[in-house]
């Protein structure tokens, strides 16, 4: 591993993804899909390791066990709330709702403003196309499965 995660920055990158988002997020794997993307711009901007978060390439694309700490760091704090919610596929899905905004000081000014730059792009995307996009990055084509994704 190239660095280590921090816990509490991604938290602050979740929470402020879900403000950008209205509040509310349907899906886990949509929410782990947009920290994605969000790290691969702000990497291709010259800005690496943006949120923190190790990547590994798995059968539905790039997964990071740091955000599922951030998730839960976030929702043993109160500020999130994860539901379930079943669909008529059959499916249940997870779903986040944020209750309160961190301040961990872990974002300047300027990455918050950057976040709400890119997030705007995904914000009206269904997940299917957030997929598509995420599949199509060089950064996880370039990884074998359950190899870290370079970003």
């Amino acid at each position: 591993m190239s660095h280590q995660p921090n816990i509490k920055r991604i938290s602050e990158v979740i929470a402020l993804i879900l403000r950008l988002m209205g509040g509310y997020i349907f899906a886990k794997t949509k929410l782990v899909k947009i920290v994605y993307l969000l790290d691969v711009i702000q990497a291709r901007q010259g800005n690496k390791n943006f949120s923190t978060a190790i990547y590994k390439s798995y059968y539905y694309g790039p997964y990071s066990d740091d955000i599922d700490d951030a998730i839960n760091l976030l929702t043993d704090f109160g500020y999130v709330e994860i539901g379930q919610e079943s669909r008529f596929d059959g499916n249940t899905y997870y779903t986040f709702t944020l209750k309160d905004t961190p301040c961990f000081g872990e974002l300047s000014q300027k990455e918050k403003n950057d976040i709400s730059q890119d997030i705007s792009q995904f914000r009206d995307i269904k997940l299917k196309q957030i997929l598509e996009v995420v599949y199509s990055t060089k950064e996880y084509d370039n990884t074998q499965f359950g190899e870290e994704v370079k970003l």
